[in-house]
C-alpha cells in the first residue's frame, strides 16, 4: 500500500473544492450508487481537465515506483467522486476480483489510488480489514493507492455529515482498457 500525505498541493485542492462546490456537471447514470456523484475527465471544464490529466501522470509515476512496474501503465477512468451524507462503500470489496471467485467486471484493473481534498465531513473513512482493519487519517492532498487484488480488500465507512471529495482513479496493463486520454 501506497500513502503520501501532502501528495497534492494546496493550492490546486483550493481550486478543485471551489470548482467541485460551484458546479451542476455532476453525471446522471442512473446507476444506484454513483449516480449524480462522479465526475469524469469528458465533463471537466478544459482548464481543470488538464490539470487532472497532469496530476494523474504523477499519481501514475509515483505508483510505478512503488510497485516496481516496468510495463507501460494506462488509466482506464480518473475522476472526481463525491460522498454525501448517507453513502457508503460495503461490504469491502477489491476492485478487480470477487471473493468467490467469479469474474469481476473490472479484471483488468491493476492499481486503485485515491486522493482526499477536504475533512469537513464526518465519517467516509476507508477502512482495509485484511490488514487489521487499518483506515489512514484522511488529510486533504493525501494519496492512497494499493493492487486492485483481494490482498487489499477495503471498504468505506458512512458520511454521517458534510460532503466528502477525493479524486479517484484506476490503472491498468492492459492497453486494450485505456481511457482516450493522454497518461
Amino acid at each position: 500500500m501506497l500513502i503520501k500525505e501532502n501528495f497534492l498541493s494546496t493550492q490546486l485542492i483550493d481550486q478543485y473544492i471551489q470548482f467541485l462546490k460551484h458546479t451542476d456537471s455532476w453525471e446522471r447514470n442512473n446507476d444506484g450508487i454513483w449516480d449524480n456523484r462522479s465526475l469524469n475527465l469528458y465533463s471537466m471544464p478544459a482548464g481543470i481537465r488538464e490539470s487532472i490529466l497532469n496530476y494523474r501522470i504523477q499519481v501514475k509515476n509515483t505508483i510505478q515506483e512503488k510497485f516496481a512496474v516496468t510495463q507501460p501503465l494506462y488509466s482506464d477512468i480518473f475522476q472526481f467522486v463525491r460522498w454525501n451524507v448517507g453513502n457508503e462503500l460495503w461490504p469491502a470489496h477489491a476492485d478487480a476480483e470477487h471473493l468467490d471467485g467469479s469474474l469481476h467486471p473490472f479484471a483488468y484493473r491493476t492499481y486503485a489510488a485515491i486522493t482526499y481534498l477536504n475533512t469537513d465531513f464526518t465519517g467516509g473513512e476507508i477502512i482495509f480489514p485484511t490488514y487489521y482493519n487499518f483506515s489512514p487519517k484522511i488529510q486533504p492532498g493525501m494519496l492512497v493507492a494499493f493492487p486492485c487484488t483481494l490482498d487489499y480488500l477495503h471498504g468505506v465507512n458512512k458520511i454521517t455529515s458534510g460532503i466528502r471529495y477525493t479524486i479517484a482513479g484506476f490503472f491498468t496493463l492492459n492497453q486494450g482498457h485505456k481511457d482516450a486520454y493522454r497518461i
